[in-house]
């Protein structure tokens, strides 16, 4: 069984932090910081907001399947705890800019990544899968696996597995959306990069223009 790599989906947001904390915003007139912080709250908004298309709340049912926005906010977490040894202040700083983003937030800026590249069928194929009991235990499991690093072990994985279950999880693997995921998948990545170091950015200097 192919091992998704699920480990790479939510990297990219490490960058919240990352691409904030080494971006100095350049001076600028009092007329251009409104038009700036007008530019990065609609930004921020437009992101992060509750899907309001069927597409939206589809690609959220599945990124929610696994927890994605939980995910993606304990190694942000994680990566600022590490930060935190050789930058303490500028820690502190990031954690005060960021501390409006949510699970719930993360997950809705992915849900809009995977909608670009997934279609409607797609994405329902893959909430229903990952609802059902084999289907969840399946993609947990190969999320855990791929965030700890390590390589899907094909035989032990599907030891957990009833006949009746490795039949659902086989057809599924063998099915045109799990082969278009699994192709995809760089792609999306590569673009939840973009938007978790954009989205870094505008909060940064939308707290710093607050203040």
């Amino acid at each position: 069984m192919k091992n998704l790599a699920f480990k790479f989906t939510f990297t990219g947001l490490f960058l919240l932090l990352i691409a904030a904390c080494s971006t100095v915003p350049t001076a600028q007139s009092p007329a251009n910081n409104l038009a700036q912080m007008e530019k990065d709250t609609a930004y921020i908004t437009s992101i992060t907001k509750a899907p309001e298309t069927e597409h939206l709340v589809t690609a959220k049912r599945f990124l929610h399947g696994f927890n994605a926005g939980e995910i993606a906010l304990n190694a942000l977490r994680k990566e600022q705890d590490r930060q935190a040894v050789a930058q303490p202040g500028m820690t502190e700083l990031g954690r005060r800019a960021f501390a409006e983003i949510d699970a719930e937030k993360l997950e809705n800026l992915a849900a809009r990544v995977y909608a670009r590249h997934l279609t409607q069928k797609q994405l329902l194929d893959l909430a229903n899968f990952i609802e059902s009991d084999a289907g969840g235990r399946f993609f947990n499991q190969s999320v855990k696996m791929g965030l700890e690093g390590k390589s899907t072990n094909a035989a032990d994985m599907m030891k957990q597995f009833k006949a009746d279950e490795l039949i659902q999880i086989m057809k599924f693997a063998q099915s045109e959306t799990f082969v278009s995921l699994a192709q995809k998948l760089p792609t999306i990545n590569a673009e939840l990069k973009v938007e978790a170091g954009l989205l870094g950015q505008a909060i940064m200097r939308k707290y710093l223009q607050s203040l």
